[in-house]
């Protein structure tokens, strides 16, 4: 059977009518999205309440057929947001080996504030999120193996300041690598992390996966030029994880904890790296 529920009262409500019976799923589109994101509840043959996250879109109702089969494109505020097995097949996989897991929407959000909103709507409703830069990992951090939503950092591709006074430089996630080094080289500085990718990978990824490269012998890798992070928090709020100096001793070290945590942690919407 399948009914559209909204809340998670409404998810143990029909628990408690059919626990008697087994193997039982229960689908439902949340609906605040404006575009239907479908998750499912499986009774185990033991009676228990558990989470079932499927590789592909589950049998749907027919009042939503039409809209997974002809949407195509949506937007979410100035998100875009996309349903079709062309994206899930691209977002499903990186370069790590041959596996691929089908997310059930991708988002390509263009601000901290509208990631901000997915991630408190996806918290409330328990929806998987991946956060994905450019895919080129070889370790399977940008894997939906969850399925749920998939949050692509790709037009987040603005380097936003090059200060060569105080020798760092701001930059969006989704600029390539070797894009802002070459920014960077053309005002006479120098970034030194080169990973293998750095012409196709994101300087976002590189600090989700801590990456080095050859030049690591000598100048160190990613962690070692991060100086402050704005970050997306799960729950929603947006914060920098330090300050914009070479020493800072006060609380916390959030940008290290950050650095290297693939996504799992937080969101990161800007980056400032000393130069």
């Amino acid at each position: 059977a399948t009914a559209p529920f909204t809340s998670s009262s409404d998810i143990l409500n029909a628990y408690n009518e059919i626990k008697n019976h087994k193997n039982c799923q229960v689908v439902f589109p949340i609906v605040e999205f404006n575009f239907p994101i479908q998750r499912a509840i499986k009774l185990s043959d033991d009676g228990c309440l558990g989470m079932f996250q499927p590789n592909h879109l589950l049998t749907r109702s027919q009042d939503l057929e039409k809209a997974y089969h002809d949407a195509g494109q949506f937007y979410w505020g100035t998100s875009k947001a996309f349903t079709d097995e062309e994206s899930f097949a691209k977002y499903g996989s990186d370069e790590t080996e041959k596996l691929h897991y089908a997310p059930q929407v991708v988002v390509k959000p263009r601000s901290a504030e509208e990631i901000s909103k997915l991630l408190i709507l996806s918290n409330q409703h328990l929806i998987h999120v991946t956060p994905r830069g450019a895919g080129t990992g070889l370790t399977g951090g940008a894997l939906p193996h969850l399925g749920g939503l998939v949050i692509s950092m790709e037009r987040f591709n603005t380097i936003l300041e090059i200060d060569e006074r105080n020798l760092q430089v701001t930059t969006e996630p989704g600029v390539i690598t070797e894009v802002l080094q070459n920014a960077v080289k053309e005002k006479g500085l120098f970034y030194p992390p080169d990973p293998a990718s750095k012409g196709s990978c994101f300087i976002g990824g590189n600090i989700s996966e801590n990456s080095g490269g050859p030049k690591a012998v000598k100048y160190g890798v990613v962690k070692d030029y991060v100086l402050n992070l704005e970050i997306v928090l799960p729950t929603g709020e947006i914060i920098w994880t330090g300050s914009n100096v070479l020493k800072n001793a006060t609380g916390y070290n959030l940008t290290q904890l950050i650095v290297g945590s693939e996504g799992t942690l937080g969101i990161v919407t800007k980056i400032v790296l000393r130069l």
